[in-house]
């Protein structure tokens, strides 16, 4: 239908003639030069045969639309909950965590993300699994590392005091060595709680290598004797490395005092010291090594990567001798008998703020090398 500019009708095709009206059809405005000529309008009848079907239509749409609407949200919540599952299983793991389960463990789901997130986890549940352990392990030997002197002590004393056996010096030396013991046990507790409660406050500076060496080396001569154990030092004067010359000391002390423990009686422990070059942030530098070597037994593969755990010790079957094994960190930093299990982490800690590193260079049947490496001056 087409319609004049004042509303008459010009033109229709159709069945039959019907008023132009905005819910039966479209209209729209012919425009000629800026001007309103006419409007036309496209008109669909709505039979009345046909009215039911419309009904039924919207209906089915309706419908439609609503079950749409739930599939969407069913589909919404189960993809919800798969995304959450992961996070709410971790959830659960550390709270099992928390109450004191170490063996909690979290599953994570399909996804990368929560494969990583579960694997972090995991990671840090483990860790704290295995210092659980070495905590109790260490108690375990530290109270018999304390109340074995103490015992001994208490006999020796009781001895003399009941007059079973005279008060000679050798008797009152004997006790003595018993108290310094026990007295050793607590000194490196103590420094490794100091140690790890605050960053080391280290001062670095120019320091003569063979000078400390040499400190070192006069500090442990009585051991040295007293085990019948023979020390070499090989470190060339002018060396000179940038250290804190009292923490170089006592993590020098703690790393040949290992060395003496493990190494038998009549055989030698060398210190030797040389320049070199080694890499520091992906970036070659200016180094001095200082290597301690003894000729124990050698340290067990399965104990490398622990030797600088605080309280770490190996089998104590093999450790029940004097000297009988290098297994561990278990060695470090005693007097006489065992120690704490915490002198070569000890030394870890001194070394590494004035930039310092000790490992593991090579260990064999024939004896073990500890690696000290500090930045050249």
């Amino acid at each position: 239908t087409v319609i004049g500019y004042e509303g008459t009708e010009i033109a229709h095709f159709g069945p039959q003639t019907l008023p132009p009206a905005p819910n039966r059809g479209i209209t729209a405005d012919v425009i000629v030069n800026d001007q309103q000529v006419a409007v036309v309008s496209v008109i669909v009848p709505v039979r009345t045969e046909d009215r039911p079907f419309l009904r039924l239509f919207n209906v089915a749409l309706l419908v439609a639309g609503l079950v749409s609407v739930a599939v969407i949200a069913g589909v919404s919540v189960w993809m919800a909950r798969r995304q959450t599952k992961p996070l709410q299983d971790v959830a659960a793991a550390a709270t099992r965590l928390g109450s004191g389960d170490l063996t909690a463990r979290a599953t994570g789901g399909g996804d990368r993300e929560s494969q990583e997130l579960a694997g972090a986890f995991n990671s840090m549940a483990g860790r704290l699994e295995s210092s659980e352990m070495l905590r109790r392990r260490a108690a375990t030997d530290m109270a018999h590392d304390l109340a074995t002197p103490a015992t001994v002590l208490q006999g020796q004393l009781q001895a003399m005091i009941d007059g079973v056996v005279p008060k000679s010096k050798a008797n009152l030396e004997a006790a003595a060595a018993s108290a310094a013991a026990m007295g050793s046990v607590i000194v490196q507790m103590g420094e490794l709680a100091s140690a790890e409660a605050a960053p080391l406050q280290a001062r670095p500076e120019p320091i003569q290598v063979a000078a400390v060496v040499a400190e070192a080396a006069s500090a442990l001569d009585g051991l040295f004797r007293e085990r019948g154990v023979n020390l070499e030092v090989e470190v060339p004067d002018g060396l000179t490395a940038q250290a804190d010359p009292a923490h170089l000391g006592r993590a020098l002390r703690n790393v040949m005092t290992n060395a003496a423990q493990h190494t038998p009686s009549g055989k030698t422990v060398r210190v030797t010291a040389s320049s070199a070059t080694a890499m520091a942030d992906d970036a070659p530098r200016a180094a001095v090594q200082v290597r301690v070597i003894d000729e124990g037994p050698g340290i067990p593969t399965e104990d490398l990567p622990h030797i600088f755990e605080r309280f770490y010790r190996s089998d104590p079957a093999r450790s029940a001798q004097p000297g009988s094994g290098e297994g561990s960190a278990e060695s470090t930093g005693r007097g006489a008998g065992r120690g704490a299990g915490i002198g070569l982490t000890i030394a870890r800690e001194l070394l590494a703020p004035s930039g310092g590193a000790i490992s593991v260079e090579k260990t064999g049947p024939d004896g073990s090398t500890l690696l000290i490496e500090l930045p050249s001056a």
